[in-house]
C-alpha cells in the first residue's frame, strides 16, 4: 500500500485529480473464523478490526480519501451486491443445481474451484521409520485442510458465458504478462472438434430413459481421428452410471453391478470380438469407486502412472469404420470437454503410455516427414503437426489444412463439428456459513425461485447467537424461523428464504464502483427500481464533486455516460448534471494488488463488470486499465509472517521506535516492488540514518540557503536535476527502491561538497522526498516555504481544498533542466577481442568523436602493451560506451 500512496502523492503534485480510496472487504471466512475462535460476534470483530487497521493506515500517513470509505458488510452496501445478484438471476446467469462440490470439513462450507489450492504433503512414515515420498493434495485456500467431495444444492453464476470475452479482452488492458497468462490458463480455452462415436451395443439407456447411442468426445487434434484406436471415458461419465443404476445400501450402483457379469451389466447383446478384453465386474467396481474418491489434481498429476479398466463396451471409429474398445480411466475428467476422449497413442504421450501398458493398438497417422515414416515409427509418439498418413482422402495434407477440412467433413456427415471448450467452470456462489450477504432469493411452491425486489432490499443478515457452521450442509440461518419464513414477492403465498450466504468475493466484485459514488451509496434513493440508483443518482458535477482544482493537465476523456433512460424520480437527482462520474473515473487507471487473487477477485470483478457493461450501467468493458502486482514481506526468518511462528512485525512498534517515515521508506527500499523479501532490522537502521542525514543537512542549510540570490554549485545542481529526473521516472515505473537509492546518492554528493543548497534547490529535493517521507518533508517545507509562497493564506478548508503552497503534497512536482541532467563525463570500456582490458573517463562532449576516443583507448599503457606484436583487424566503436579492438 505504501507504493500506491507514493504514486498517488506524486500524481497529485503533478496536478492530477486523484481518487485514492480505502474500504473494508469485511464479509467472509476470515472474520467468521476469528469470531468463532475468540467468541466475539462477527459484527463486533469487524468494527474492532477495521478501527485498528484504519488507525494503523492513518499513522503510516496513507493519503486515502476517507470520505469515500465503504464496508461490504454495511447493509447500505450489500443492498447493491444483492441487487446485482437478482439481475444476474433475471438474465439467466444465476441458477441452482445439485452437484458434487469441494467441501472443507474444517470450515464446513463449499469451496469454488478457485478456492482450492495444491499443497505438497510429506508421506506417512513406513516400516523401519522410512518416510515415503511427498505427494500433492488439494486443500482449502483459507485453512489448509484437505478438501472432500460433497453433494449439495448450490447457487452458481454462469461466468462461463463470458469466458471468451474474459480471455480476449485481456488484450485491452495493461496487466503483467504473468497475470494475463494465469487468467488465460485458468479460463483454459481449447479449440478443436466435438465428434460422435457410435456405441456398438444396443439396449443402453441413460438418464431420463434416453437411449445411449453415441459417445461424444472433444479433441484439439481432429487431424488424428484416423489414429484413434480406443476411447477413454471418465469414471463419472453417464455411460458408467448407466451400468451402475440400481439403488441399494452402501455404494448402491456398485453393489448392484457386483451381482452381474461385467459385459451384460452394460446392456451388451453380443460377444466381444476379443474375449481377452472382457473386464470382470469387480474390477470395474473397485476402479470406479477409487477413482471417484480422488481429487482432480491427483488424477491429472503428470508424473502419475496412467491406469484404467476396460468397460466391456465398443464404439465405431467414424473415420475408419473399425470397432474400438471403450476404457474407463481417472486421467479423464468429467469437468473437461465431454468427459470422454479419443485416444491416438501414436501421436499423444499420455495415450501412448496407456496403450503400451494395456497392449492396445497403435496406428501412426501424422508424420513429420513421410519419406522417413518407417524410422519415425520406431520413435513414437510424434506429437507435433505434420503430414497426414493412413488417413483416407486426407492423406498427404498438412495438419493445419486437415483440421478445418476434417471438421467440415464431420459436419457434412452429421457426426461432429468444430467446437471450443474451457477449463473455466461456473462460479460456485453458495456458502454454508453465517457471515456473508444473504442470497436475496425465496423459494415458493407455486412460483419456484423468486428474486427479492429492490424495494425489499437489503435482505438484512439477522444477528444470532449461534453462528458456528452446522456441518450438515445448511447455513446457521436455516434454524432462524423469523428469517426463513416469508411471503413470495410474486404471488404473496408462503415461501422460504434462501439460507446460504454469498462468498467473500461478492462484495469486492464491484467495490471500485462504490468508491465513485460513496456519498450516494450511503443515502441511496430507495424508490428507483428499474435502474441502478447509485449509478444513476450521482450524475452531478463530475469533476468538482471530487474537489478538483483547475490544475489538472490531463483530465480523463469522457467516453460517454450511462445510456439508461432516466425515470421522473431519477431526474430529480440529475438536473444539475455536467458530466457522468463513472465515465470520468473509469476504468481504474492503476490497480495495486497481490498476485494471490489473480484467478479469484480479479477474474470475478471483471466478470461482474462485463455484466454491468452489457446492462449499459458502466461505460467501459474492463474495470481496470493497469494492474500492478506487489510482492510479499516475509518475517526475519524468511518465512511468511504468522503469529504461531512468532515472526510477525507489528508496524505500530516500528513506528514508535523509529517513525512512520522510516518504516515507509524501508518498505520500499527492501527490493523490487514485486519481489518477496525478508524483514531486516539492519535495513530499518539504514533508512533511519538516511532520513536523519536529510534532517540535519536541511536544518544546517537554512541559514545560508535563505540568503537572497544564493546559488548552489554547478556540480551539486547537476546531480540534483539528475536525481529529480530519476526519481520521477522510477515512481512512474514503480521502481521505488532505485528512486530511494538515487536520493541517497544525491545526499552523499551534497554532504561531500560541504556546500549549502539554494532555497529553491533544497525545496525541489524535499518535494521529491515528500511522497516517501511525507511527515518529515512537510516539517522541513513548512519552515522553507515562508509567507511569500503563493496560496499560503490563513484560511484552511478540507484537505482536498488546500491550494498550492499550503502543503508540500499539493505543491508542484519539480521539473528537471534537460541541460543539467547531461553527464559531464562518461566511462568508456576498452576491450580486446571482446574481453574487458581497461576503462577510462572522457568528457561527454568528446565521447561522440570516434577518432579521438579510439586513439585515446589505444594509447592507454595497459592497452598499448597488449597491442605490441599484434595486427589490428578492426576497431568497433559504440558511442559513449566502448571500444573493442579486434586483433590477431
Amino acid at each position: 500500500m505504501t507504493g500506491a500512496d507514493v504514486y498517488a502523492r506524486k500524481k497529485r503534485m503533478e496536478g492530477y485529480n486523484v481518487l485514492f480510496p480505502m474500504g473494508w472487504d469485511a464479509f467472509g471466512l476470515p472474520t467468521e473464523n476469528y469470531a468463532i475462535k475468540t467468541g466475539i460476534k462477527p459484527q463486533v470483530a469487524t468494527a474492532k478490526n477495521t478501527k485498528m487497521f484504519k488507525e494503523q493506515m492513518q499513522s503510516l500517513g496513507f493519503s486515502f480519501d476517507w470520505s469515500r470509505e465503504v464496508n461490504t458488510s454495511d447493509p447500505n452496501y450489500y443492498k447493491w451486491t444483492q441487487w446485482i445478484f437478482t439481475e444476474l438471476f433475471k438474465h439467466g446467469l444465476a441458477y441452482k443445481k445439485k452437484m458434487a462440490i469441494n467441501w472443507c470439513p474444517k470450515c464446513k462450507i463449499g469451496l469454488a474451484n478457485e478456492e482450492v489450492v495444491r499443497r505438497k504433503d510429506a508421506g506417512e512414515t513406513g516400516n523401519g521409520g522410512n518416510k515415503q515420498e511427498e505427494y500433492d493434495v488439494n486443500v482449502c485456500e483459507r485453512c489448509g485442510t484437505p478438501v472432500e467431495k460433497k453433494e449439495l444444492d448450490q447457487w452458481l453464476l454462469k461466468i462461463t458465458a463470458y469466458a471468451d470475452r474474459l480471455a480476449d479482452d485481456l488484450d485491452l488492458v495493461d496487466f503483467p504478462e504473468s497475470v494475463k497468462a494465469s487468467q488465460r490458463n485458468w479460463i483454459g480455452r481449447s479449440e478443436g472438434a466435438q465428434i460422435k462415436f457410435k456405441i456398438k451395443h444396443t439396449g443402453l439407456t441413460g438418464s431420463g430413459g434416453n437411449k445411449q447411442e453415441y459417445i461424444e468426445v472433444f479433441t484439439t487434434r481432429p487431424d488424428t481421428i484416423f489414429g484413434a484406436t480406443f476411447l477413454v471415458i471418465s469414471p463419472e461419465h453417464e455411460l458408467v452410471d448407466v451400468a451402475l443404476s440400481a439403488v441399494e445400501e452402501g455404494f448402491p450402483p456398485l453393489a448392484s453391478l457386483a451381482r452381474r457379469s461385467g459385459r451384460l451389466a452394460f446392456g451388451e447383446t453380443g460377444s466381444p470380438p476379443d474375449g481377452s478384453l472382457k473386464a470382470p465386474s469387480t474390477e470395474i467396481i473397485n476402479y470406479v469407486k477409487q477413482a471417484r474418491a480422488k481429487s482432480e489434481l491427483e488424477r491429472t498429476e503428470l508424473s502419475k502412472e496412467k491406469t484404467g479398466v476396460f468397460s466391456g463396451l465398443y464404439a465405431i471409429n467414424p473415420a475408419t469404420g473399425k470397432e474400438i474398445p471403450i476404457w474407463i480411466s481417472d486421467f479423464v475428467l468429467s469437468t473437461y470437454g465431454t468427459g470422454a476422449i479419443m485416444a491416438v497413442p501414436a501421436n499423444d504421450d499420455r495415450d501412448f503410455e496407456f496403450a503400451k501398458r494395456y497392449d492396445l493398438p497403435i496406428t501412426s497417422v501424422i508424420s513429420e516427414k513421410p519419406e522417413n515414416q518407417k524410422s519415425e515409427i520406431r520413435n513414437l509418439p510424434y506429437v507435433g503437426y505434420g503430414i497426414l498418413t493412413n488417413s483416407g482422402n486426407f492423406t498427404g495434407m498438412k495438419s493445419e489444412e486437415a483440421i478445418p477440412a476434417i471438421c467440415d467433413w464431420l459436419k457434412e456427415e452429421g457426426i461432429g463439428e468444430a467446437a471450443t471448450t474451457y477449463h473455466l467452470r461456473d462460479w460456485i456462489f453458495s456458502r454454508q456459513h453465517y457471515w456473508g450477504e444473504p442470497i436475496p432469493m425465496v423459494s415458493c411452491e407455486k412460483c419456484g425461485w423468486v428474486p427479492v425486489p429492490l424495494s425489499e432490499l437489503p435482505v438484512k443478515l439477522p444477528e444470532i447467537e449461534k453462528y458456528q457452521p452446522t456441518g450438515t450442509g445448511e447455513s446457521p440461518l436455516a434454524s432462524v424461523k423469523s428469517f426463513v419464513e416469508t411471503k413470495c414477492p410474486n404471488c404473496g403465498g408462503p415461501a422460504r428464504r434462501e439460507t446460504d450466504t454469498m462468498p467473500n468475493w461478492a462484495g469486492s466484485s464491484w467495490y471500485y464502483l462504490a468508491y465513485c459514488f460513496a456519498d450516494a451509496l450511503k443515502n441511496a434513493n430507495k424508490n428507483v427500481e428499474e435502474t441502478f440508483p447509485p449509478l444513476a443518482s450521482i450524475r452531478r458535477s463530475g469533476r468538482l464533486a471530487f474537489g478538483e482544482t483547475d490544475r489538472s493537465p490531463s483530465s480523463k476523456t469522457n467516453t460517454g455516460g450511462l445510456k439508461t433512460a432516466a425515470t421522473e424520480e431519477e431526474q430529480k437527482n440529475i438536473l444539475s448534471t455536467s458530466s457522468d462520474i463513472l465515465s470520468y473515473w473509469l476504468p481504474v487507471d492503476t490497480y495495486f494488488g497481490g498476485s494471490e487473487h489473480t484467478t479469484l477477485h480479479l477474474l470475478y470483478s471483471r466478470f461482474w463488470h462485463k455484466f454491468l457493461y452489457d446492462m449499459k450501467l458502466v461505460p467501459n468493458p474492463e474495470p481496470y486499465q493497469k494492474r500492478i502486482v506487489h510482492g510479499v514481506i516475509l518475517g526475519p526468518d524468511g518465512a511468511r509472517m504468522s503469529k504461531s511462528k512468532g515472526n510477525v512485525i507489528n508496524p505500530d512498534e516500528v513506528i514508535d521506535a523509529y517513525s512512520a517515515d522510516i518504516l515507509r521508506l524501508y518498505f520500499l527500499f527492501m527490493g523490487p516492488f514485486e519481489g518477496t523479501m525478508a524483514w531486516s532490522n539492519d535495513g530499518v537502521e539504514g533508512c533511519a540514518r538516511f532520513l536523519n542525514r536529510v534532517w540535519k543537512l536541511a536544518n544546517n542549510n537554512n541559514n545560508v540557503s535563505v540568503e537572497t540570490g544564493y546559488i548552489s554549485s554547478l556540480h551539486t545542481r547537476h546531480k540534483l536535476h539528475q536525481t529529480i529526473k530519476k526519481v520521477g521516472s522510477d515512481i512512474d515505473s514503480f521502481h521505488f527502491n532505485t528512486a530511494i537509492a538515487a536520493m541517497m546518492e544525491f545526499i552523499n554528493v551534497w554532504s561531500d561538497s560541504k556546500e549549502a543548497l539554494s532555497k529553491e534547490d533544497l525545496i525541489s529535493f524535499i518535494k521529491i522526498l515528500a511522497p516517501f517521507a511525507p511527515f518529515m518533508a512537510e516539517e522541513i517545507y513548512s519552515v522553507l516555504r515562508g509567507p511569500s509562497l503563493p496560496g499560503n493564506s490563513n484560511s484552511r478548508f478540507r484537505g482536498t481544498d488546500l491550494r498550492e503552497g499550503d502543503t508540500i503534497h499539493l505543491s508542484e512536482w519539480p521539473k528537471f533542466d534537460p541541460e543539467l541532467v547531461k553527464e559531464d563525463e562518461v566511462t568508456i570500456a576498452v576491450q580486446i577481442n571482446g574481453k574487458l582490458r581497461s576503462t577510462f573517463k572522457i568528457s561527454a562532449e568528446k565521447s561522440t568523436d570516434e577518432t579521438f576516443v579510439t586513439s585515446s583507448a589505444k594509447e592507454l599503457p595497459e592497452i598499448a602493451s597488449r597491442l605490441l606484436d599484434t595486427a589490428i583487424i578492426k576497431t568497433i566503436f559504440v558511442t559513449g560506451k566502448l571500444v573493442n579492438i579486434v586483433v590477431k
